[in-house]
Parts: structure tokens; sequence; C-alpha cells
């Protein structure tokens, strides 16, 4: 399978093991936080609004990260 795609064995199997970035691992936090404010807000926000709601709960997000994760 490694042959195929051109891979080395040690190279695949480094990927495998390896753990997600911090960055990964705050925007799946964020991405909980924005689906919970929104269900909260009745699905009717914005990113603007949203940004406000969330920052009233102590999570400060600029506004195109925001967007980025919603989509």
């Amino acid at each position: 399978m490694c042959q195929v795609f051109g891979v080395s064995r040690s190279g695949y199997y480094n990927w495998v093991q390896h753990e997600p970035s911090d960055r990964k691992q705050s925007d799946e936090r964020l991405k909980l936080e924005i689906k919970v404010a929104h269900i909260r807000t009745r699905e009717t926000y914005g990113t603007r609004r949203l940004q406000t709601e969330l920052a009233e709960n102590g999570i400060i997000v600029g506004r195109d990260r925001l967007a980025r994760l919603r989509k």
C-alpha cells in the first residue's frame, strides 16, 4: 500500500501515531462552543453577534476564525 502512494512505511506509521496539533485541538473545542452558542441563540445569530455572545461567556475569538469554524 505504501509503495502505491510512494510513502515509506516508517513515514506512514509516524503519521498514523502523531497527535493533532494544539491549533487543531483548540479548533475542535471551539467548534463545540460555537455549536452550543448557536443552538442557545435559536440558530439566528451571525458571526458578529455570535462573537459577542461567546465573549460574554469568556471565549475570545476573532470573527474570521469564527466564520471559518462555522462552515
